[in-house]
C-alpha cells in the first residue's frame, strides 16, 4: 500500500505490506475515514481512503477542540515494540499452523482446505486487531460519560458492526451463525451491532445444486431423483447452516428438503479455534471484557445443530408435548431419507409470523397470533422444561386450519433445543412467579438456588425496569425514551452484567434469549401483549405440574394458590385497562397533551 505521510512540512510515499497499518511516532494510527475490512460487494457505506497522517492528531468526531491532544505522550520505545510484534506474530503464526495442520489431516483434499482455513483465520485476526486499535485511538481523548465519548463510541461501534458484518458475510457458514447468535442479545450489547446484524437472518448464500447431490449420493447413496419424483433445483431458501428445497415424493407428498452445506465440517474445528483465539486476544486488549463464555456455549449450540438426526427426534418430542393444544402443530419427518445432513419434513403452506399483511389477507387477528407464540414457549419452558431456542419469525408459521381460532402456529427448525433438569424447571417457575408477585426475599433465594448472587440485577434484566421500589410487577407499557435510558443503564453496568451472565446456568441464559426474541416479535408487530402475565401464568402451572403426583391434600393447596395468583394478575389487568381508557379519554377531551414520544410494549 503506498501511504502518504506528512512529517516536518515534507511530503514522501512510503511502500508498506498489505497487511501493515500506517504508524505515527511508534503509534499505529489510522485516518477519521476508514478503508472496508473486507473488499467484497457487501451492504456497507464505508469507502476505501489513502490513509493521511499528520502531525495535528486531533481525531475528534465532533469537532471538539477541547479534546485531549496525546501528541506529547511519549513513544512506545522501540525494543519493547519490536519484542512486541515478535510476540503477537508468533502467536498468529503458531494458532494459523494449528489449525491448518488439523485440518490437513482431518479431510480430503487437504491442500485446499488448509489454505482456506488459513485464509478464513487471518481475515478474522485482522478484523479484531483493526477494531481494537480503532477503539484505542478514536476514544483516547474523551473522558467516559461525556457527550463526545458517547458520540464517538456510536460511531466506533456502527464501524464495528459494519466489519464484523462484512467478516460473516465473507467467511459465511459458522461465521454467520455467530452473527446471528450477537445480534440476539439484544440488551446485552450496543444497538448498532443488533440492527447492523440483523440482516443475516435473510442474508446467506445458496450452493450449486452440484453440492446438494453430492451430499445426497454420500449420505444416501443416491441422488435427490431417486427418491424425488420432483425436486427443486433453486432453494426456497438459504441459511447459515443448510438451504431447504422444495420436492415431492413419488407418492405425492409434499416436502421440504433441508440439505447442510457441505464445507461446515471441513471448516468447523478451524472456525471454533479461530473463534477461541479472538476472545482471547479480546481479553488481553480490554481486560474488562467477561463474555468468554460465548466461546464454549455457541459451539455446543452449533455441533447440536449440525446432527439432522437429532433436530428430527427433538420436532417428534415437541409435536407429542404440545399436540393437545389444536392450534399448534409441528411438521412430520420423513426418516427413510433423513440423514445427518439431509432432513426431510412435511411441507408448510402458511407465512411468516410477522407478516402482518399476510395475516390481515388471511383475516387473523395479529394480537391473538403473539399470544398463542407466546403460551407456545412458555408451556416449553414452564411445564415440559424442553425448550426452542431459536424462535426467529422464520422459524415459526401460521396457517389457515378449521379450528376455534381459525390458524395454527407452525413450528419449524428443531435443531436447536435445551433441556432443563427437573430442579432448574421447578426454582425458574417459582422465580419468575416471585417476580411478577415482587417478593423480594423469594426472588433472593430462588435466584441463588440457581446460582444468580446479583438478584437485583437479574430482576432488571429479565423485567427490563427497576425492580427495586416498583409498584407493579407486570409489564405494559413503556415510551421510547424510556426503554432507551433503561438499556444504557444496563449498559454502563457492563461489568456487572458481564459477572452475572458469567456465573449464570446456560440454560438461563437461552430462556433470556428467547425471551428477547419473542418481546421484540411483540413490539415489532405491534400488537402490544403483555408477556409477562401470560408467562407468569405458565409458571405457576408449572408448579402445579411438579406436584401432579402429590397426595390430595397437596393438591388442593396448590389450586388454592393457583386461584389466588389468577385473582392478583386479572385485578392488574384490570388496573391497567382502567388506566389506559382514563388516558385516551383525557387525550379526547384535551386534559393532556400527546407526548412527542413512540410508546413501545414490554410485555
Amino acid at each position: 500500500a503506498v501511504v502518504s505521510t506528512q512529517s516536518t512540512g515534507k511530503k514522501k510515499r512510503v511502500m508498506r505490506p498489505l497487511l501493515s497499518l500506517p504508524r505515527y511516532k511508534g503509534v499505529h494510527v489510522l485516518a477519521r475515514n476508514y478503508t472496508p475490512l473486507l473488499r467484497a460487494p457487501i451492504h456497507t457505506n464505508i469507502k476505501p481512503h489513502t490513509y493521511i497522517l499528520s502531525n495535528q492528531r486531533n481525531y475528534s468526531t465532533n469537532g471538539n477542540d477541547n479534546a485531549k491532544d496525546s501528541t506529547s505522550q511519549n513513544a512506545v520505545p522501540k525494543r519493547k515494540r519490536k519484542w512486541g510484534r515478535l510476540i503477537l506474530g508468533s502467536s498468529l503464526f503458531i494458532t494459523a499452523g494449528l489449525i491448518s495442520l488439523g485440518t490437513f489431516f482431518q479431510f480430503e483434499n487437504p491442500v485446499h482446505q488448509a489454505s482456506n482455513g488459513l485464509v478464513r483465520f487471518s481475515r478474522s485476526v485482522y478484523a479484531c486487531l483493526y477494531m481494537i486499535i480503532d477503539y484505542k485511538i478514536s476514544l483516547r481523548n474523551y473522558e467516559q460519560g461525556t457527550p463526545g465519548h458517547k458520540q464517538a463510541t456510536d460511531l466506533f461501534n456502527q464501524r464495528s458492526a459494519d466489519r464484523i458484518l462484512a467478516l460473516c458475510l465473507k467467511n459465511g457458514g459458522v461465521y454467520i451463525k455467530a452473527g446471528q447468535y450477537i445480534a440476539s442479545l439484544n440488551h446485552l450489547i450496543p444497538q448498532q451491532y443488533i440492527t447492523t446484524l440483523q440482516v443475516l437472518q435473510d442474508k446467506a448464500l445458496s450452493r450449486p445444486y452440484e453440492d446438494v447431490v453430492k451430499i445426497f449420493e454420500e449420505d444416501l447413496g443416491h441422488p435427490p431423483e431417486y427418491f424425488f419424483s420432483q425436486f427443486e433445483r433453486t432453494p426456497l431458501a438459504a441459511a447459515s447452516l443448510a438451504q431447504v428445497h422444495y420436492a415431492t415424493t413419488k407418492d405425492g407428498k409434499e416436502c421440504a428438503v433441508k440439505v447442510q452445506y457441505p464445507d461446515l465440517r471441513y471448516n468447523f474445528t478451524g472456525d471454533m479455534l479461530a473463534h477461541e483465539f479472538l476472545l482471547k486476544l479480546l481479553v488481553t486488549a480490554f481486560p474488562s471484557f467477561e463474555f468468554r463464555w460465548i466461546g464454549p456455549e455457541m459451539k455446543k449450540v452449533l455441533v447440536e445443530e449440525l446432527d439432522f438426526i437429532k433436530e428430527g427426534k427433538n420436532s417428534e418430542r415437541a409435536k407429542v408435548e404440545l399436540e393437545h393444544n389444536d392450534w399448534i402443530y409441528v411438521p412430520k419427518v420423513y426418516w427413510d431419507m433423513t440423514s445427518k445432513r439431509i432432513l426431510t419434513a412435511e411441507f408448510i403452506h402458511g407465512c411468516k409470523v410477522n407478516d402482518v399483511n399476510t395475516l390481515k389477507k388471511m383475516n387473523v387477528d395479529k394480537k391473538e397470533v403473539v399470544e398463542c407464540m407466546i403460551k407456545m414457549f412458555s408451556e416449553q419452558i414452564y411445564v415440559w422444561g424442553f425448550v426452542h431456542s431459536d424462535p426467529h419469525p422464520g422459524n415459526i408459521f401460521v396457517r389457515k386450519y378449521g379450528n376455534r381460532k381459525g390458524f395454527q402456529l407452525c413450528l419449524l427448525d428443531h435443531g436447536l433445543y435445551r433441556e432443563l433438569d427437573e430442579h432448574f424447571r421447578k426454582n425458574y417457575c417459582h422465580l419468575y412467579k416471585s417476580l411478577v408477585l415482587l417478593d423480594e426475599e423469594k426472588v433472593q433465594f430462588y435466584c441463588k438456588e440457581l446460582g444468580i448472587t446479583n438478584y437485583k440485577m437479574f430482576a432488571d434484566t429479565v423485567l427490563m425496569r427497576k425492580f427495586e421500589g416498583a409498584a407493579v410487577g407486570l409489564g405494559d407499557q413503556m415510551s421510547k425514551e424510556v426503554f432507551e435510558k433503561m438499556s444504557v443503564s444496563l449498559m454502563a453496568r457492563m461489568p456487572e452484567l458481564a459477572a452475572m451472565l458469567r456465573e449464570m446456568p446456560r440454560h438461563l441464559l437461552l430462556i433470556i434469549r428467547n425471551n428477547n426474541l419473542l418481546r421484540a416479535l411483540n413490539f415489532e408487530m405491534g400488537s402490544q401483549v403483555n408477556r409477562f402475565s401470560i408467562m407468569a401464568r405458565y409458571a405457576v402451572k408449572g408448579i402445579s405440574h411438579e406436584k401432579q403426583n402429590k397426595s390430595l391434600r397437596s393438591k388442593i393447596r396448590s389450586l388454592k394458590e393457583k386461584i389466588s395468583f389468577e385473582i392478583y394478575l386479572k385485578s392488574y389487568e384490570f388496573f391497567y385497562l382502567i388506566s389506559r381508557l382514563t388516558t385516551r379519554l383525557m387525550l379526547k377531551v384535551g386534559l393532556i397533551a400527546i407526548p412527542n414520544i413512540e410508546t413501545i410494549s414490554i410485555g
